[in-house]
């Protein structure tokens, strides 16, 4: 009875390293190319981040909180618009503001990460925005749809001491817009 329990613990040891070293050899990927070894993290922490970053974002949105939106953002934080004009953190912010006093109702926000570059401390991300709200527009309530798409800038920046909060990222925006605005009925 002994040698059988013996093998029986054999082979389920050998039978879960298998499938424990196949689940690890998962996370990365290895190639091999003229005699230099590379080995890649394929468990996509870049993605993971910016993902909880953009849930934090919707979820500020869908609870009037743009504190948490700015909270975000460091000193030197900028947005390159449209038109090529550079808005620095302040006007930056002060615009957040004025659209969180406009929108009365988030309907559905989504933010979609398209191709990531990362680059060091530095990830640069293709966002698709799409966002659906009632909001004040020349004194009336209406229902305005905007997409954009946008590459967007973070720099993973050290956790304040003083806080607990997650690390704060620098972000900087390249943005194209297009809006539609439905009047609501009265």
């Amino acid at each position: 009875m002994r040698p059988f329990l013996l093998t029986v613990v054999s082979v389920f040891w050998l039978a879960s390293s298998f499938v424990l070293g196949a689940d690890a050899q998962a996370q990365y990927k290895v190639k091999i190319k003229d005699g230099v070894e590379r080995v890649r993290d394929k468990s996509k922490p870049v993605r993971a981040a910016l993902e909880a970053q953009y849930a934090r974002i919707a979820n500020a949105y869908r609870h009037d909180s743009p504190a948490v939106v700015l909270e975000l953002r460091t000193p030197d934080f900028s947005v390159q618009m449209p038109n090529g004009e550079r808005w620095d953190a302040v006007q930056s912010a002060a615009y957040v503001k004025a659209g969180f006093e406009q929108v009365k109702q988030t309907l559905d926000l989504s933010f979609t990460i398209g191709d990531i570059d990362v680059h060091g401390d530095t990830a640069a991300a293709m966002i698709h925005q799409r966002w659906s709200r009632i909001q004040m527009k020349k004194g009336q309530l209406r229902r305005v749809d905007t997409s954009a798409c946008q590459r967007e800038t973070w720099i993973d920046t050290p956790v304040r001491a003083t806080t607990r909060m997650p690390p704060r990222t620098r972000r900087t925006s390249r943005r194209r817009r297009r809006a539609r605005t439905d009047r609501l009925a009265a």
